[in-house]
């Protein structure tokens, strides 16, 4: 199987698990996935691979990555999607609000502010302190390059929110989504991102 067939694969049994979760944080079950048509390739730069509201009715764009398991601890954010012909990765391109990143085997969910990511990255520099790597999971044409980054470092220093998405599917007939309703310090949260 080449890189490509793989890839979708991966993110076909990632989906499995996201979008029961995507239907359950967005207002009324609502959600858009932006992966085919006209506009996919666009939409995907500008916002992700989904837009939702949440129940307070504020729309959130929404790039979700999936491995198939966490062996090492960290996040792979991509800084060159295609080194070769100068082609920057999504850390630099994305414009979403939020960042999940999946782990199928473990059944992982992790949701990062986005912003909050690349300002750490870039605008503080810290991105810089992990070596860039080739991809060397999957034989592709692309020459695809990024930087992993322990998923500890990222929860200190950024912050995160972590679900499990077993758990979640034992609680599906629950008529609470896991993020409605919870506060910090008295100011609404969705997906570990403050709204208020």
């Amino acid at each position: 199987m080449n890189a490509f067939n793989h890839a979708c694969l991966v993110e076909t049994r990632a989906m499995e698990d996201i979008v029961p979760f995507l239907k359950r944080i967005s207002l009324d079950g609502r959600y858009v996935l932006t992966n085919k048509g006209n506009l996919s390739q666009e939409l995907q730069k500008m916002v992700g691979d989904a837009v939702l509201n949440s129940h307070d009715g504020r729309i959130w764009g929404v790039e979700i990555k999936a491995e198939e398991s966490d062996r090492h601890g960290n996040f792979f954010f991509e800084t060159w999607s295609n080194r070769k012909r100068f082609t920057p990765g999504w850390m630099f391109t994305l414009r979403a609000d939020i960042l999940l990143y999946y782990f199928i085997k473990e059944r992982l969910l992790y949701s990062i502010d986005f912003f909050k990511l690349r300002s750490w990255a870039f605008m503080d520099g810290n991105i810089y302190k992990y070596p860039e790597k080739p991809q060397g999971k999957y034989s592709q044409l692309n020459d695809t390059w990024g930087r992993c980054v322990p998923i500890i470092a990222i929860e200190k220093e950024v912050g995160l929110r972590k679900y499990n998405l077993a758990e979640q599917a034992d609680d599906s007939r629950s008529d609470n989504p896991p993020s409605c309703g919870a506060s910090i310090g008295g100011v609404p949260r969705f997906m570990g991102v403050r709204i208020a």
